[in-house]
């Protein structure tokens, strides 16, 4: 497991654990980027990401308004996971490969259980989002054998990435 430490002062927290995760995920030229959750840390992901020259940003999330925003934003494809399913798109989007980097920025449950079939082969799955409550849990193998090489958790005042 690999461990790093950033220790950034309190009124910059909110803004730092986004720049964090898009550092440590390492979005590269051409990636196939989804962002599950478009509140305002999604969208600081979302515009840090835009930054990198990705080819698709698919940002997910249940509220209008804040899909709205994120394709004002540039969003390639906003997901209401109301009424579609987003591993449909995703696999549409990707030619069924699945998104080299998926965001979770929701802090719920719900969508770490969507994580694993959206995100291809050894791609990587970065938490943003602030879980707290009972325990979560990530489904990390699907009936196609996907296995997780890579997962990081992001705060403002310390950065974790761990190898699986």
């Amino acid at each position: 497991m690999k461990l790093a430490v950033l220790v950034a002062p309190q009124r910059f927290e909110i803004t730092q654990a986004p720049v964090n995760a898009v550092e440590l995920a390492d979005v590269r030229l051409g990636d196939d980027v989804l962002i599950i959750g478009a509140g305002f840390m999604g969208n600081l992901v979302q515009k840090l990401v835009s930054l990198r020259g990705p080819r698709h940003v698919i940002v997910a999330d249940t509220r209008p308004d804040a899909l709205e925003r994120a394709a004002e934003l540039g969003a390639t494809r906003v997901v209401d996971v109301r009424s579609e399913s987003l591993p449909e798109v995703v696999a549409g989007l990707t030619g069924g490969i699945g998104a080299d980097v998926t965001f979770e920025v929701t802090g719920a449950q719900g969508p770490l259980a969507t994580v694993g079939e959206v995100t291809r082969m050894s791609g990587k799955i970065v938490l943003v989002g602030y879980h707290q409550g009972a325990p979560r849990q990530i489904r990390w193998v699907t009936g196609t054998g996907w296995r997780s090489r890579s997962s990081t958790r992001t705060s403002g005042r310390s950065r974790r990435s761990c190898a699986g």
